[in-house]
């Protein structure tokens, strides 16, 4: 199956401040990654209104017009809160989900169905069409609300979103009565208290999705800078931030079950494996220094994967600047019916250098910070993994050598064909078990053979699919895969 939620996300993104949320810094401060996490795998950013008046028809071709709306054309974007049919064409929750196109800096475009009515008259009006609560909301985590009127004017089955006060929900169900189901907090805004006979207007936003879109992670556990992190699809085991502990790291533990924040069962890494690391920790360092300084980073993620990549000494990519974060349901199982392939990579200390780790040695023995919940067999716990480079012929590489390093990439262009060659990356229980290969995740074997941040399309094996090229060594680098073209298989 192929994923067609995968999101691309850049520190230098448009609209990552923004009024209610997190602004998506990354820096030594307490609170800054749980921040950006809530932004890539909860809520998405850059959420603006969509008046009816900017949404307008021709032929099949809706218009968005956005004046510096800061939008590109590598993220999924979320049209949320149209009822009719033309302009949703024939999606689920009232909108266009991913597949608007950036035409230019004030507009972008997406296909409709059936030349409906332009400008958009969506509620009668979005933006215009309002009612009344009937009865406060006393706190932001519940999800009824009652209307004064919730059926004149408003979609009898389609999802939509309204606004209260500076809070966006997104109704899911009750469409057609006066007692709606909401999602709090929605479009990235901040849940709060709302008093009676508060006025409730139905609204369009355009934003960032979030990984997953319409199904993103959720946070089921959470406290003071802390939160517990849950992919929507494949074997959705926890990801669990301590983001209060240290101010310049992320402590990380993974679990098969939770009950709260850092409690749970079947924990991977196990805190004995934690103990015995090189250097004692497990996490994603954000920064080499305490203080409110942001740091570059990228990401991409799905609706079952995250790969962070951190800067954190911002240091012109220096070979002791490069953290990172993976946690993904494996690909390419070798194992039919493996529910224990998910992989997380993290840092091993409180140094870059110990965080350095995305692109370790490519080697037959074990790699610090590599953890599955359990071997192939599905019986026992946390299993510290062997990661390797499969050759330019497909094979296994088992040298132990540093993927992409000078001493031992290939020529760029290379000389026989003027080729730019990448290679999956395979996890292994052991040298003679192969459980998957990570997705999105790419060895560039080359030195550097182009500069981070470059985008390329793919050839050959890898034709129409769409790469980033990131630093993370001195000499070695990885592709993102940012295109939707990840595959689970």
């Amino acid at each position: 199956m192929t994923i067609t939620n995968n999101s691309f996300f850049r520190s230098t993104d448009g609209g990552m401040t923004q009024a209610g949320a997190t602004t998506g810094r990354c820096s030594g401060t307490a609170g800054d990654g749980v921040g950006l996490l809530n932004s890539l795998l909860l809520n998405g950013y850059n959420w603006q209104e969509v008046t009816r008046t900017n949404l307008t028809n021709s032929g099949s071709t809706g218009t968005v017009t956005l004046t510096g709306h800061g939008f590109n054309k590598y993220q999924h974007l979320w049209l949320v809160g149209m009822d009719q049919a033309g302009y949703k064409n024939s999606t689920t929750h009232g909108d266009a989900l991913y597949p608007l196109t950036v035409a230019d800096a004030n507009t972008l475009t997406f296909t409709t169905t059936g030349s409906p009515t332009s400008p958009s008259t969506t509620g009668g009006g979005a933006g215009g069409t309002t009612t009344t609560l009937n009865g406060a909301l006393s706190d932001t985590t519940g999800t009824t609300v009652v209307a004064t009127d919730g059926i004149t004017h408003y979609p009898a089955s389609t999802s939509f979103v309204i606004k209260i006060d500076s809070e966006y929900m997104l109704v899911t169900a009750g469409m057609g009565t006066n007692t709606w189901t909401v999602r709090r907090g929605f479009g990235a805004s901040t849940a709060a208290t709302h008093s009676n006979s508060a006025t409730i207007t139905q609204v369009i936003l355009l934003g960032v999705a979030p990984a997953g879109g319409a199904t993103p992670w959720t946070a089921d556990y959470t406290a003071s800078n802390k939160s517990t992190y849950r992919p929507s699809a494949g074997n959705r085991y926890y990801l669990d931030v301590d983001d209060n502990t240290s101010a310049q790291n992320m402590e990380l533990r993974c679990y098969e079950t939770m009950s709260a924040v850092a409690t749970g069962t079947g924990p991977f890494p196990t805190t004995g494996q934690i103990a015995v690391s090189a250097t004692a920790g497990f996490n994603c360092l954000k920064s080499s220094a305490a203080s409110t300084a942001a740091r570059p980073w990228m990401a991409i993620a799905t609706d079952r994967m995250l790969i962070l990549w951190i800067d954190s000494s911002n240091t012109g990519l220096s070979p002791s600047a490069a953290s990172c974060l993976v946690f993904a349901d494996l690909n390419d199982l070798s194992h039919a019916g493996d529910a224990y392939a998910t992989l997380v990579i993290a840092g091993t200390g409180t140094s870059a250098g110990g965080a350095e780790i995305i692109l370790a040695s490519a080697s037959a023995t074990v790699a610090i910070g590599h953890y599955v919940p359990r071997p192939y067999t599905q019986i026992g716990t946390s299993l510290n993994v062997i990661k390797m480079q499969a050759d330019i012929r497909g094979m296994t590489g088992l040298s132990s050598i540093t993927l992409g390093s000078s001493s031992t990439a290939l020529g760029y262009p290379h000389a026989p064909d003027g080729g730019l060659y990448l290679s999956k990356i395979n996890v292994h229980d052991s040298q003679a078990v192969f459980r998957g290969t990570i997705p999105g995740l790419l060895a560039i074997m080359h030195n550097h053979p182009i500069s981070h941040g470059d985008i390329f399309p793919g050839s050959g094996t890898f034709a129409g699919k769409t790469f980033v090229c990131v630093y993370t060594y001195i000499s070695g680098c990885v592709a993102f895969e940012i295109s939707n073209t990840i595959t689970t298989t």
